[in-house]
């Protein structure tokens, strides 16, 4: 159960669905055009899924809209401020169940950068490193593939597939 946004980006959505926390999905063309890199994590050893790639993300702040735990997350992770026009997509995904009743909710952001403007990384106080990774390599389909969270990679695919059969333009169009 989840939010597609490709309809647009609607900062008020956490009305609807309670959200605990956000990622968010930085994606550029490598400089040959050839296939998408991403931004990445790699988790510390003393979390759950240690060692494992993911998105920069984590929990919302008291009076923080999703989205703004998102850029805020990706600044305190890789150092990259990130104007917000660039975000193209969002999803709310279920977390867990509360003793109310009720289900909170991570959003996922997506943002595309072009390859021009391709952004360095600093690594944060979180996390043992961060890149830029071909998507291929995050999603375990080529050579030299890491090992990143099943949720993330499931998220990345509903981006580039575009949940319900909505494609999302030049991301559709690349091979991996």
């Amino acid at each position: 159960m989840y939010y597609d946004g490709v309809a647009g980006i609607n900062n008020n959505m956490s009305e609807l669905f309670p959200v605990a926390g956000a990622s968010i999905a930085v994606i550029a063309p490598n400089r040959q055009l050839t296939s998408l890199e991403l931004i990445a994590i790699q988790r510390d050893d003393h979390v759950s899924f240690p060692n494992y790639w993911e998105f920069p993300g984590g929990g919302a702040e008291p009076g923080e809209t999703p989205r703004d735990c998102a850029l805020r997350e990706l600044f305190e992770e890789v150092g990259v401020e990130l104007d917000p026009r660039f975000i193209i997509w969002e999803a709310f995904y279920p977390r867990r169940q509360c003793t109310d009743g009720t289900t909170t909710y991570n959003a996922f952001y997506a943002a595309r950068v072009p390859s021009a403007q391709r952004l360095p990384l600093t690594k944060g106080t979180e996390g043992k490193a961060c890149a830029w990774l071909r998507s291929g390599i995050f999603t375990g389909h080529s050579n030299g593939a890491v090992k990143a969270i099943p949720d993330h990679i499931d998220r990345y695919y509903d981006l580039i597939h575009g949940v319900g059969g909505k494609a999302l333009g030049w991301l559709a169009s690349f091979g991996d």
